[in-house]
């Protein structure tokens, strides 16, 4: 119709006029909805005459509503072994490592902007290329739909969760462990993605996870390690008990040398810088609000484990999780990097 072609055409030149006061519109419905699908099909012809991706323009589609229930719900995510990730320099060194997404989804606005490097977008075409309905060439609100950030960078990617079963083998095998890292209930997304990406820069052989720490897949966590998650290999535990087992037994890390982050100057603790990380050591760290869980301080009580601290103002009760755990790996790295 003439109206439709009008519509159409202010919608093209970002003059989007509503008209929903008129009977004439309201009428309409399905024209309206005809119409923009049109607009959307005749915009992405500009990037799929050169990637030949499948398009994706509706909000309803199986796919997208299945990576937004990813992005949201943990047990999604673990039932799936899958997890959301997004923004151009994350999904490029995820890809680096070796990780196939199992989706793609880049908004034709971002390519038509040169948003997304050149390399990422052959990269992405390889992986096409091998695998079928992999990547999607999709508009501004679906990918606004399924960010996770206020300003979306035009690219989100679904990718395998890593299992860590051949990077832990090998690390048994090696009987080269230096130093681990163990994260006892720390629940704040931001501290746990921070703790990991220092983590991975500080040279770190494993980090266990104790029970009651936040998801370590979910957007936020993921974005605040930079891609470390997918590098440093990861051991989730169920008790305490068994993280020392395998800590012991498979990693060879003596008792003697697994200490606790307490923070306290008590004569039984020992200043982080006078530790001996030289030789395969552990450190617990417990969350920010409740601290090391109950039997971790039985464990330190007991002189069991050796209780550490990191000298500081005495007007200042404590720092930062992720702060704390920063300042101890790199002491250890450090001392490693002397010898």
């Amino acid at each position: 119709s003439t109206w439709g072609f009008y519509f159409e055409e202010k919608m093209l030149n970002k003059k989007i006029i509503f008209c929903f006061g008129f009977d004439f519109c309201l009428n309409k419905q399905q024209q309206i909805g005809k119409i923009t699908q049109n607009i959307l099909l005749r915009n992405f012809s500009f990037s799929n005459k050169i990637y030949n991706w499948k398009e994706l323009s509706s909000l309803q589609n199986e796919t997208i509503k299945f990576t937004q229930k990813l992005k949201i719900c943990k047990k999604t995510r673990k039932e799936n072994s899958l997890c959301v990730i997004e923004g151009v320099k994350l999904v490029s060194d995820t890809i680096l490592t070796g990780i196939t997404p199992k989706y793609v989804f880049i908004s034709d606005s971002s390519i038509k902007n040169k948003l997304i490097p050149t390399n990422l977008l052959e990269q992405l075409s390889k992986i096409s290329s091998l695998h079928n309905n992999t990547v999607f060439l999709t508009t501004e609100q679906i990918i606004t739909h399924l960010s996770d950030t206020v300003t979306p960078q035009g690219i989100v990617a679904v990718c395998p969760i890593p299992t860590f079963q051949n990077q832990l083998s090998d690390l048994v095998k090696q009987k080269n462990i230096k130093f681990v890292l163990i994260l006892d209930g720390i629940q704040d997304p931001g501290n746990v993605g921070s703790i990991i990406r220092s983590a991975f820069a500080g040279g770190c052989d494993l980090l266990i996870a104790l029970p009651n720490c936040c998801d370590f897949f979910c957007p936020k966590v993921l974005r605040g390690t930079m891609g470390a998650v997918f590098q440093l290999p990861i051991k989730f535990v169920s008790s305490f008990e068994q993280s020392l087992k395998f800590l012991q037994e498979e990693c060879g890390v003596p008792l003697s040398n697994i200490r606790a982050a307490t923070m306290s100057s008590s004569s039984n603790s020992v200043k982080y810088y006078l530790c001996d990380w030289t030789k395969p050591s552990a450190i617990i760290l417990g969350s920010e609000g409740n601290g090391l869980s109950s039997i971790v301080r039985e464990y330190v009580e007991k002189n069991i484990i050796q209780s550490v601290y990191i000298p500081m103002n005495k007007k200042m009760e404590s720092l930062n999780v992720a702060v704390s755990a920063s300042i101890i790996l790199f002491e250890a790295q450090r001392q490693n990097n002397s010898k």
